[in-house]
């Protein structure tokens, strides 16, 4: 596994430090300049077709979350999910440089400037992502809760409504003792096994992100969409929000893509 170092080369388009990435440590990824396969991603289309060495130097949006191909709906689920302020990161290039902003990054070990507060993405056990003890009740409450109620999502995930989108499903994967919690997207859930992409960086080397992945149905632990700008469903998530100090909480709510509400199912 490479060692996290400074340089700049590995500053994504974006503002993430690809230097600090997990796939790129483990030599899965070159890294966003030189992944060629990464034609998805609009941003950094967007900065390879103006010369940009990063959003910052963009001259059309003063503020980057102006900008629909970098703050859209599906950036702000990933930035959620990862606990990511790629905008605070394009802030400190355009005050420090892309050198200096590399330097900071690998300094802290980490690939984004965080947001104040944890979210959807969790592993048992691992501080750096939102620990949980196997024998939490609230959460395994939360997930018993979930699973209850799944048919309410599958409900709406085969006839969605024109105001339901960002269908997601967390599944519970294990490694050699190890568990970790991920969400999916871009569901298929009628074949047999159900797959989807994983939308969080994993951490068991058996999972890879943005990949397409079998899953099996009994170790869903959670579901969510959005109905109407109000999250659905949600439980590990409304958990993880309730226990947030007042602080956090109100930093989590500016930069959530969607509110938060009592609700009933």
């Amino acid at each position: 596994m490479k060692a996290i170092v400074s340089d700049p080369s590995l500053v994504a388009y974006c503002g993430l430090y690809c230097g600090a990435c997990g796939s790129y440590l483990r030599d899965r990824c070159p890294g966003c300049h030189e992944n060629a396969k990464a034609t998805w991603c609009k941003v950094r289309s967007c900065c390879i077709e103006h010369a940009y060495k990063s959003c910052a130097d963009c001259k059309d949006f003063a503020n980057v979350q102006a900008c629909r191909k970098y703050n859209n709906i599906i950036s702000k689920l990933f930035g959620l999910i990862f606990r990511s302020n790629r905008a605070a990161c394009i802030a400190q290039i355009s005050a420090l440089g892309i050198d200096g902003h590399a330097e900071a990054m690998a300094k802290v070990g980490r690939q984004s400037i965080r947001r104040g507060a944890a979210h959807q993405s969790f592993i048992l056990g691992k501080d750096e992502v939102t620990p949980f003890d196997s024998d939490d009740p609230e959460m395994n409450a939360a997930i018993a809760r979930a699973r209850e109620t799944m048919q309410v999502f599958l409900k709406a995930f085969e006839r969605p409504k024109r105001n339901q989108r960002a269908f997601l499903l967390k599944v519970r994967f294990e490694h050699e003792g190890r568990f970790e919690h991920i969400w999916f997207a871009d569901l298929n859930l009628g074949v047999n096994p159900p797959r989807g992409v994983v939308a969080n960086k994993p951490e068991l080397p058996t999972l890879k992100f943005m990949s397409q992945t079998e899953f099996s149905p009994s170790a869903i632990t959670d579901w969510m969409f959005v109905e109407g700008g109000y999250l659905v469903g949600g439980f590990t998530t409304r958990l993880i929000y309730a226990r947030m100090s007042p602080v956090e909480r109100k930093a989590e709510e500016a930069a959530l893509p969607y509110k938060i509400r009592e609700q009933k199912l």
